[in-house]
């Protein structure tokens, strides 16, 4: 449900107009209904003033596709805080839904047989019956769609009390935002510090001044449910990821921000090197015997014990970060200020949200000297996929947004779709026409890792791939990765001069940073995409940058800060 925190936003509104829709959708199976939620959705979705705008100007009734009754709702929920219409529907629907949609093979159809036949309402129910084998013998639910579906509930269970990186990082800038507005001195640590790609809670630094928690709770509101555990404070809201507190004097402040970085193997090999020369770190300071040692920054914590100076993304306990900093070989990591350029990015050409125009204007106003379009092909029928006539009216198109938006450059790439054999899915003489190709699966996941490496690596070798997106497949909290050796991926790429893309999308956040190190110190390059599908989409490229600096990616290794008059030669392969 919307916080009352704040007005509500379009996306918040077309996410409860999405979720009416599927609602409707189970409990009436009313077509029509459900298409008229899902067009009022779609409108909100390519507005670009606001729904609260729009309905304080008396001017969302002229939106086309918003009737009189869905028009109310929207009133309802944003003049009023009523929800009851979207209440009622969610109290009739069985109480594990929400998690029932997300197993694969369970449509509406089968969901609603569970529910009303057998009585099943949740992924736990689900998972007790696959297991008791109580639906042996249900129309639909054959040996082999069972043993998915066993699977499926498994893992959906297994990703409960996890966020994704957005969720989490939205809302502890909200609470930093609102405290600090307050008079709270607060900063995030933690996993959100060092960028992890799942959360299961976030940690937040406050300076412990008298009664900082009654203030806190008279600025957060009583959305929050607060519990003392020992000297921190767990705070949590629901549908949100729990908030721990850790209060701090401000004589303290820089070894606590230190200690409460973490990670607990980074802390502990740092702690061991520093007994060996007679420190002992602690939250409330670093020792040298008995004496405190005086920090005016947590860059001198590694100056006093002879290293170089960590960032929290690199301090995840792995051998080669303590290597380096005892080197003095940390480089410089990339930074967002470092990017000259963006892409993969779709626009209404296929599957996107946003026009061409709309997403080459964002890209220019976050500073981008070029951009990288690259809209689904032919096979992903899905998608919207292009065919030659499609490729020629957006080739057209790019020419007119040029001289609409003359201060970027503008590529014209293709996300292609690796066919089952490892084949591309447009002829070499369609490939050619384009500035970039982007590689990627998108179907037919269920292959053995023999065939799925086989596969990948034909599509390597195409003289016109440039970058292979997405290398694992997985969707986060959703979809494990398939099977396939990216070692063997990874070498391949390599010699082929073919760009891994270090998808910034929040749920792929894919190539796996933990393998960025090991790919770029072999010679490998790496580009970060935010696989955009509107303008707002362009701004994940944040959380990609957040993954390559955990991989220690510099600069350097990174295709996006080639600047625009070199990029056409480095994405055909030239890396020089």
């Amino acid at each position: 449900m919307h916080s009352k925190a704040g007005p509500m936003n379009n996306e918040q509104v077309v996410a409860l107009l999405l979720e009416l829709a599927r609602g409707v959708e189970f409990l009436d199976d009313n077509p029509f209904k459900t298409r008229a939620y899902r067009k009022a959705a779609m409108a909100i979705e390519t507005q670009e003033r606001s729904v609260v705008e729009l309905i304080e100007n008396a001017e969302i009734h002229t939106i086309d596709g918003i009737g009189k009754a869905i028009a109310a709702k929207l009133e309802a929920w944003v003049q009023r805080g009523d929800f009851s219409a979207l209440e009622n529907v969610r109290s009739a629907l069985p109480h594990g839904f929400d998690e029932l949609e997300k197993v694969p093979g369970l449509g509406l159809k089968r969901i609603r047989t569970l529910f009303h036949e057998h009585g099943i309402a949740s992924v736990d129910e689900l998972l007790e019956h696959l297991e008791a084998g109580s639906l042996t013998g249900v129309r639909g639910f054959s040996e082999k769609t069972r043993a998915k579906m066993l699977d499926a509930a498994r893992q959906i269970i297994s990703y409960r009390g996890k966020y994704l990186i957005d969720a989490t990082l939205g809302h502890a800038r909200e609470i930093i935002n609102q405290l600090e507005q307050g008079g709270i001195r607060a900063v995030l640590t933690g996993e959100c510090r060092r960028g992890m790609e799942i959360y299961t809670h976030i940690d937040i630094l406050v300076e412990a001044v008298p009664s900082w928690v009654d203030t806190a709770q008279k600025i957060l509101g009583n959305d929050f449910v607060w519990k003392h555990e020992g000297e921190q404070l767990l705070v949590t809201a629901p549908g949100k990821p729990p908030v721990r507190f850790h209060p701090t004097e401000p004589e303290h402040a820089i070894s606590a921000l230190f200690m409460t970085t973490g990670s607990d193997e980074h802390l502990h090999n740092l702690r061991d090197f520093a007994s060996e020369k007679g420190f002992e770190i602690r939250e409330d300071g670093i020792f040298h015997g008995e004496n405190r040692v005086a920090l005016t920054d947590e860059r001198e914590i590694y100056e006093q014990l002879g290293l170089q100076y960590l960032p929290p993304e690199v301090r995840e306990g792995r051998e080669i970060e303590l290597l380096l900093a005892q080197q003095a070989h940390v480089p410089e990591l990339i930074t967002r200020h470092d990017l000259r350029g963006i892409l993969h990015v779709h626009t209404l050409f296929s599957d996107g949200r946003s026009s061409l125009l709309e997403m080459v204007k964002k890209a220019r106003d976050m500073g981008f000297s070029w951009i990288g379009i690259s809209d689904h092909s032919e096979s992903a029928y899905y998608a919207g996929g292009m065919d030659i006539g499609k490729i020629t009216q957006q080739r057209a198109t790019i020419e007119q947004v040029r001289a609409t938006v003359p201060e970027i450059s503008i590529l014209q790439g293709i996300e292609a779709d690796i066919l089952s054999d490892g084949s591309l899915d447009y002829p070499d003489e369609i490939l050619e026409m384009f500035d970039f190709v982007i590689a990627s699966i998108h179907s037919q996941m269920e292959m053995d890792e023999a065939r799925m490496t086989q596969r990948i690596l034909r599509a390597i070798r195409n003289p016109y791939t440039s970058i292979l997106a997405h290398p694992s497949g997985r969707l986060l909290l959703s979809r494990e990765p398939y099977r396939v050796d990216l070692s063997i991926i990874l070498d391949e790429a390599t010699r082929h001069s073919v760009a891994m893309e270090l998808n910034a999308n929040p749920w792929r956040l894919d190539l796996d940073w933990r393998l960025v190190y090991e790919f770029i110190s072999s010679g490998g390059k790496i580009i970060i995409g935010p696989d955009a599908h509107s303008r707002e989409g362009l701004e994940d490229i944040e959380y990609g940058i957040m993954m390559a600096r955990k991989g220690v990616a510099t600069p350097q290794v990174c295709l996006n800060t080639r600047e625009e008059k070199e990029i056409r030669g480095v994405l055909k392969g030239s890396w020089t």
